[in-house]
């Protein structure tokens, strides 16, 4: 027998290491069991562990002692109803002692809450600037945790370019511009990872992680306008806008998390929201934010930022077809005529006779190989 329900979950099972898999959860006769991107597992029932979990008691943990680094959670509080917990009355009770116990948490804490919120909001003016904050300060295990579980979600397996000439190109051309970044601004790092999705897009998830649909190599003419884009994606990352963006839209959660040192709950709760991240739009202040950013890397890299402007101008154009296009990259990055001007501003005032360092590849070549890997 086992339950027909199943439940969003996140979970560290048989080889995990620090990356967290994000998938569902099912109560068996045999225990917790858990498919996610990466495999599946089970938690025998025979001394199975559920226990409330994060500051507000509004996480179920899962364990069993015979696996000691395994573990499923799940914001899911209805498995509580769950008929294979009900039949357990050990399990059920230690559930609603669980609840009770956070309920006195609550009540106990609820001042020290207050208090941090008071504090916070007396610091800082704005919930632009508290979720500005936040993101600045959140700590860097936790960011790398939560950028590698949603690199699961964002870019699954199957979605992924693993031909090693192609990830070697892309790095070839990322490589000058994201070494040229100083440490400074957060990130000692950056992956690279190229997808098949055939639409002109890039874009950085939290953790040091950039994304480069194929589409947008097929789609640019030199391998300074591709560098242009990640050096663009690169300022976003450093900015943290993508993790305020997350934060954002469950601030309240993630305030009482960070202030609690919960990673593991504000961890699986800004997973929950990585669709948001994909969709949602930065305000056009961020994005020129992003542009001066991407301007200053492409600077210290040496690497000639026309190819930024001469890309976004590529995104405004018409196809083939004479219809005119919006890209996706328009619709998360909107490239308007007052950022091209203020890009093209940038590209005048600079000295005529500098010369930059050109990108040492042959781009035609690699183009046609990802058109061919397209099936083109």
């Amino acid at each position: 027998m086992h339950s027909t329900t199943s439940y969003k979950a996140t979970a560290c099972g048989p080889g995990c290491g620090d990356t967290l898999d994000h998938g569902t959860l099912w109560i068996t006769d045999d225990g917790a069991s858990f498919q996610g991107a990466t495999g599946a597992f089970t938690l025998p029932m025979e001394g199975l562990r559920m226990d409330r979990a994060g500051a507000t008691g509004d996480t179920i943990r899962i364990t069993n002692p015979a696996h000691p680094d395994w573990f499923i959670s799940t914001t899911e509080l209805s498995i509580i109803r769950d008929p294979q917990l009900i039949s357990r009355a050990q399990l059920h009770s230690s559930l609603k002692r669980g609840r009770r116990r956070s309920a006195c948490c609550i009540s106990g804490c609820v001042s020290v809450i207050l208090l941090a919120v008071v504090i916070v909001f007396g610091i800082v003016a704005s919930k632009d600037f508290i979720v500005g904050s936040l993101a600045n300060h959140f700590p860097k295990e936790w960011e790398k945790k939560l950028g590698d579980a949603l690199l699961v979600v964002t870019l699954p397996e199957t979605s992924r370019v693993t031909d090693a000439e192609l990830v070697a190109g892309l790095n070839t051309i990322a490589g000058p511009v994201l070494e040229a970044i100083p440490e400074s601004e957060g990130f000692t790092s950056f992956t690279i990872h190229l997808s098949a999705d055939p639409t002109p897009n890039a874009f950085a998830i939290p953790g040091g992680h950039i994304i480069v649909n194929s589409g947008l190599i097929t789609l640019a003419d030199t391998p300074e306008e591709v560098a242009g884009v990640i050096a663009h994606e690169a300022g976003h990352a450093t900015l943290r806008h993508g993790l305020q963006s997350l934060i954002n839209r469950i601030g309240t959660v993630a305030l009482i998390s960070v202030i609690f040192g919960d990673a593991e709950g504000v961890t699986a709760v800004l997973v929950e929201g990585s669709d948001y991240l994909l969709a949602q739009k930065y305000s056009r202040d961020a994005e020129r934010q992003a542009d001066d950013k991407a301007w200053q890397y492409l600077e210290a890299a040496n690497v000639n930022p026309a190819g930024l402007v001469t890309f976004f101008e590529k995104l405004k154009t018409v196809d083939g077809s004479g219809a005119a296009t919006m890209p996706t990259i328009m619709s998360t990055h909107p490239a308007t005529d007052e950022r091209i001007q203020a890009l093209e501003k940038k590209l005048q005032a600079a000295p005529k006779d500098k010369s930059y360092r050109p990108i040492n590849m042959d781009y035609a070549a690699y183009k046609a190989a990802v058109l061919k890997a397209q099936g083109h």
